[in-house]
Formats: structure tokens, sequence, C-alpha cells
């Protein structure tokens, strides 16, 4: 066995410890560089917090506040690629002791590249808050958890619904608030676009802070910070490279229209496409100045046509999926999955090279936590499980699988691989916009996998773009340039992020001709499932484009 195996073995085992523990008792440590870059800690006060996180421990997790002589199992930090938050965690290891589960979430995986890699080492697992940046975290030291977003951390969730019902009495000023601090050189591209917008986007008021000069935002109280952020109707996302940052959910907690730029690698597979339109999110193809004073325009409208429904339900979009308790939530569930067995650590030689891999190890594992990999239902008769790939939305007696964590998610899986199921396992497979990004080469292999699963006479649900109807709407005379382009994204995918590209194109008799090999004894085409309002319901110019099948084990 070389080093790296006996490494993932020594993880296993302290993982598999805590399984047998009444409580498994847990404490977050928040980032000393965010804390002291804010007059008044970036982090709520630390009784209100611990207060929250308390509340929200889901079982059979304990929340203790942070005490180093306090026997703990697992320490959550959060971590900003500071060059001494290294060795702060060596020093933590040493107070905590040898059996406690140190686990870091990196804020800036993005940037300061070697002090995360110095953090990760010191990290029994680290979780990366930008996916797209995160392949140069695995080491054959430490494995990677799935993506866990930033969030909003500066306000409890009981503060930011009280400083909300305070906003609405208040005017908010009809421009964009672009409030940013900038960080030579690491923040080249925001510090161009800001001095463009400053001298010529008369449409927002912008406030280019330095670390020399930062007290505009930086010295406010949190009740002060928050009210700022919500006397503007809007504000644009400027990433110092293809980040999503923590003010994409701090303006939406405070009711503003967010404008978007295409560059974000990892807007929607954090928010889903399905909530832009009821959010207001307006999106832009470029930072350039004529694109967002276009976006700005159209963000200042939508603001008012929305009205105060708009705002609340921004609000309360943000308020119930993204603050500080949904992330600490989603990497305990990440880590109940370790602790109860349903996947390990695994050390392998696969796409980022020798490094530690968590797997699948196909175990069902207990109901102890507060999302196991199955309902209760199917704990007992696994053939009532009824699976939703690649969802968002929640519906009773349906199980959402996704690729990665996320509150709604039921089961964390590929499409590609349904080997940790049965035969005949599942009644019914639900996947909408699912089948387009499998290259068609893999296609038949993972629909005889459906089909494997699926007990008999099993029905499995389908939706793909219609390649007939696109290609007739695109070749309509009357169609115009700017058309065609949203038709074509529609035939190959948004390519916002690379799980955003489509392989394969499908027309009725294209798709009952893989139904048909892959083992399904028959087929019908509908016009809607009635069962999720999702991309099964798109139209394009007034028609529908989705091709919606019926097939039957």
């Amino acid at each position: 066995m070389n080093w790296s195996s006996s490494r993932a073995n020594e993880l296993n085992e302290k993982l598999s410890r805590l399984k047998d523990k009444g409580g498994i008792r847990y404490t977050f440590v928040p980032s000393e560089r965010a804390q002291s870059a804010f007059q008044n800690g970036y982090f709520p006060e630390p009784t209100l917090l611990d207060a929250e996180l308390s509340a929200f421990a889901p079982h059979p997790f304990e929340y203790i506040p942070f005490d180093p002589a306090a026997k703990v199992d697992i320490v959550l930090t959060s971590v900003h690629g500071g060059e001494n938050e290294p060795e702060k965690l060596w020093e933590l290891r040493q107070q905590v002791g040898d059996e406690t589960l140190i686990v870091s979430w990196l804020w800036d995986n993005h940037v300061s590249h070697i002090a995360n890699v110095k953090t990760s080492l010191a990290s029994d697992v680290v979780f990366a808050s930008h996916d797209y940046e995160a392949g140069y975290l695995h080491t054959p030291v430490t494995p990677v958890g799935p993506h866990i977003p930033l969030c909003c951390a500066q306000w409890t969730t009981k503060q930011a619904a009280e400083f909300f019902d305070e906003s609405l009495s208040r005017p908010r000023c009809h421009k964009l608030l672009i409030n940013y601090l900038v960080q030579a050189p690491a923040s080249q591209l925001r510090t161009r676009v800001l001095e463009a917008y400053r001298d010529g986007l008369e449409e927002a008021d912008v406030f280019v802070m330095t670390k020399a000069e930062r007290a505009r935002y930086f010295e406010l109280s949190r009740r002060e910070r928050f009210l700022d952020w919500a006397s503007y109707k809007a504000t644009v996302i400027v990433p110092m490279g293809r980040d999503l940052s923590t003010r994409v959910f701090d303006a939406l907690l405070t009711g503003q229209i967010i404008i978007v730029p295409d560059i974000i690698d990892d807007f929607d597979t954090v928010i889903p496409p399905i909530e832009h339109e009821r959010l207001g999110i307006v999106h832009t193809p470029s930072l350039e100045l004529a694109d967002v004073r276009e976006a700005a325009r159209k963000a200042l409208a939508l603001f008012d046509t929305m009205g105060e429904d708009g705002t609340r339900a921004r609000h309360r979009y943000a308020l119930e999926h993204h603050m500080l308790v949904n992330r600490v939530e989603q990497m305990l569930y990440a880590l109940w999955l370790l602790i109860d067995g349903q996947f390990s650590v695994e050390a392998a030689q696969a796409h980022y090279g020798m490094a530690l891999y968590l797997r699948r190890t196909g175990i069902r594992g207990s109901d102890n936590g507060r999302r196991t990999a199955y309902s209760e239902s199917a704990s007992e008769n696994q053939t009532a499980l009824r699976l939703h790939i690649g969802g968002w939305q929640r519906r009773d007696g349906w199980q959402i699988m996704g690729v990665s964590s996320r509150p709604e998610i039921d089961i964390i899986g590929n499409i590609k691989d349904l080997s940790s199921f049965a035969d005949d396992s599942v009644t019914e497979i639900y996947a909408s916009h699912v089948l387009e990004h499998i290259p068609h080469r893999e296609l038949l292999d993972v629909l005889k996998g459906i089909q494997r699963v699926l007990v008999p006479s099993g029905r499995f649900y389908v939706a793909v773009p219609d390649l007939a109807v696109l290609c007739s709407l695109f070749t309509a005379p009357e169609r115009t340039m700017e058309e065609k382009a949203k038709i074509m994204a529609t035939m190959f995918g948004a390519q916002a992020d690379p799980h955003d590209f489509h392989y394969t194109g499908f027309d009725f008799d294209m798709m009952a001709l893989y139904l048909s090999h892959a083992g399904f004894s028959s087929l019908e085409q509908v016009e809607s499932f009635g069962l999720f309002d999702d991309t099964s319901e798109a139209r394009l110019f007034g028609h529908r484009i989705s091709l919606n099948l019926v097939a039957v084990k």
C-alpha cells in the first residue's frame, strides 16, 4: 500500500468512528482575515452567530461555540487565502487534537493559490467556493468535497429579515449601486471597468475603494451595510476574473436586481436558470460600458415593474437558500455521506492526477442524517423510489439527484452512473433537458442504465429540446439575427459553464430509436407532464420547443 492509500484509509477510519457517537459535536471558526478587514467585523456577532448555527444544526450534529479547550469532533473554518492562515490551522490542529476533523471552506480559491494549497495540506477535507478554479486543490493529502459557493454571511437570518422590513419604508435611489474594493494586480479587470463606469455610466453611483480608503462601507455597522445596499434598486456584478462573489447574494437579500455578465462560470449551477425570470435577473454579454448601460436601464425599469412583490421575492430567495446556515448545512450533509459510508476517500490516478477523491460506495446508508440517500418509505421498500434527475423543484414523493450538493438535493450522483441503484428498484424517473448534455457515443449506455433500474412497467419521463421545431424556427424567413442567436443557444447550450454544452440533438424519430434500442417497450409523446414547472414547458417565440415523451419499461 502506498502512502496516499494509507492517508485515505486513515481519513476513512477517522470519519467512520464518528458514526457511532450519539451526537457529532461541531464548531465553526470564521476567518480572522475577514473579521479584521471590517471595523465591526464581517461575520455577525459571535453570540448571534452561535445561536443561529445551534438552532439550525441538523441531526445528528450538535453545534458547540468555539473554544480550544472544548472537545469537538469537527471544526469547520472559513479561509480567505491569507499567508498566515495555514500556520494558524496547524496551531488549531494542535489545540483540538488528532481525532478532530479539520474542514476548511476556501472562500478565495480563485486567487491566493499557494496559500490555499498550504491550507488544504493542513486540513482533512476542503470545500471550494469557486468550482471552476478548484482543480489545483486536488492533492494526495486532502480530498476536495462538493462545491460550496459563497453566500450572505454578514448578517444572521433574523438580522436580515429585520433590516429588510425596515428598508421597505425607505425610498430607493433610481440608480445602480456599484461599490467595490480594488486590489491591484488581482483586480485589473475590475479596476478597468469600474473606471469606465465612473466616467461614463450616468445610471450608477460608483464608489471605488482601495485598502487605504475603504471607510465608506468597511466602517459601517451591519445594519448600516444592509440599508446601504437597500437604498438602491440594482447593481452590476463585476468579478475579479470569472468568480461568483458574495455580492450576488447580498444584493438579492437586500431586494436589488442584479446584472450578471456571462463570464461568471458557476452562476447557473448555483442559481438555476428557472429562477432568473422570477427574480428579475438581468444578463449582459459583457462588462463593456455600452452593454452594461443597456442592462442598467433594463434592470431599473424591471425593478419598478416588479414592485414590492419582486423585492420581497428576491429577499426571500436569498434568505431561504443562500445564507451562511444553508452553506454550513450543505457541508455537514456532505460530511455525513462520508461518515455514514455512502461515500469514501480513495487514492487514485484520475482527472486531476494522483490525488484523494470522494467515491460513491453503493452503500445505502442509515436514516440518521437530515437527508439520507433515500426517503423513509424507500428505506422500507426501495421500489417506492421516484427519481428526479437534475431537478431543482421539490415535490412530495420525488427524490432529487444532482452532481453537487445543494439544499434541495437528496442524492449526489450522475445520470451516467446509476450503479448504486439495484435492478428494478425505481418506479419512475424524470429528466428534463438532461440527455442533450450527454455525448452521443455515451447516450445508449445511459438509457440502458435508466431502463435497468426501473421496475417492470416503470415510467421514464424524458424531455429534450425538439431539434425539428428549433430548425423550423431558425430557418423561418422573418427571423432576425438576434432571434437566430437565441435559437442557436437553445440548440447548442448557453455555454455559460462547462456543464452547459449540448452534445446531442433529437426529434421524435431519433429519440424513439434510442429508447427502443435501450429496451423500452412503449413510447408516448405528450404536450406536458404536469409534474414540474421547468424546461419541459419552455416556449420560444410562442412555440413549445420541448419534446416530451413517456417511455415505459
